[in-house]
C-alpha cells in the first residue's frame, strides 16, 4: 500500500494463488501536501523471489475520496504496471477491467486526523472495557470453580463423617460373646496332590482364637458330623 512516500505490506503467502490475510489492519497517513495533486493510493501485489527482485504481478489505483468516513468493500482486478502513467488518471470502468491477472478484495476509510484521535480513543476505551469484562467473566469463573470445589470436599467430608458414624454405631452392635459353629461340611474341593488325594480341614478364627476340625482324609466333599466349635468374640 502506497501513500506518496509512505508505505505499507502484508505478510508474506506461501505457494497460494487465492489467499485471505486474516486478522491484518494496516494505517496510511494521506497528506495531501506531499501527494503531488494526486488522490489515490496505490495498491500493489507481488510474487516474493528470495533470490532476485520480487515481481510485480499487478496493482490498483483507488480514490481514497469515496471512503472518507466511511468503511467501503473495494473489489477491483489488477491492472499491469506498463498501463499506468503518473500523470493519468483512470477512470473507474478502466481501473476495473479484467486483465487476468487476478482480484484484489479489501475494506478501507478515509478518516481526518481528528477522526482518527477520536477512533483510536473509542478503541482503546473499547478494548479496555472489553478486557474489564473478561475480568470480571474470569473472577466469575473462577469463583464458580472454586464453589464448586469447597462444595465436593464438603460433600465427601459429609459422607466420610456419615460414614464413620455409621461405622461408630455398627461396631456398638458386636457386643461380647461367644461365636458357635456345627453343621460343618465342604464341596467339591480342588485336588491338592500330586497323587490326587486331599486332605480337607476347617479352621476358624476370630483375632488371635482359632479351632480346627478334624481332617478328613482323601476327600473333596465330606461332613464334620457331630462337630462344634466356639470361639470368644
Amino acid at each position: 500500500f502506497k501513500a506518496g512516500e509512505e508505505s505499507q505490506q502484508t505478510t508474506v503467502a506461501k505457494s497460494a494463488l487465492d489467499y485471505d490475510y486474516l486478522n491484518e489492519e494496516y494505517e496510511l497517513i494521506y497528506d495531501p501536501t506531499k501527494m503531488s495533486g494526486k488522490h489515490e493510493i496505490a495498491v500493489e501485489v507481488y510474487d516474493q523471489d528470495r533470490f532476485t527482485k520480487n515481481d510485480i504481478i499487478g496493482l490498483v489505483n483507488i480514490d481514497v475520496l469515496p471512503s472518507l468516513n466511511r468503511e467501503t468493500q473495494i473489489d477491483l482486478f489488477l491492472q499491469p504496471q506498463e498501463d499506468k502513467k503518473d500523470d493519468q488518471i483512470k477512470s473507474q470502468e478502466l481501473e476495473n477491467s479484467d486483465q487476468k491477472l487476478g482480484k484484489i478484495s479489501l475494506s478501507m476509510i478515509y478518516l481526518s486526523e481528528q477522526d482518527q484521535i477520536k477512533q483510536r480513543e473509542q478503541e482503546e476505551s473499547n478494548k479496555q472495557k472489553s478486557e474489564e469484562e473478561l475480568n470480571k467473566i474470569k473472577e466469575v469463573q473462577k469463583r464458580r470453580k472454586n464453589e464448586e470445589i469447597q462444595r465436593i470436599a464438603d460433600e465427601e467430608k459429609r459422607i466420610a463423617e456419615e460414614k464413620r458414624k455409621q461405622k461408630e454405631r455398627q461396631d456398638a452392635s458386636y457386643i461380647k460373646g461367644v461365636v458357635k459353629f456345627k453343621n460343618i461340611s465342604v464341596r467339591n474341593l480342588k485336588k491338592m496332590d500330586i497323587f490326587s488325594k486331599t486332605d480337607p480341614f476347617v479352621v476358624f478364627k476370630a483375632g488371635e482364637e482359632s479351632q480346627q476340625t478334624t481332617v478328613a482324609k482323601s476327600a473333596l466333599d465330606y461332613d464334620y458330623l457331630n462337630e462344634e466349635y466356639e470361639l470368644i468374640y
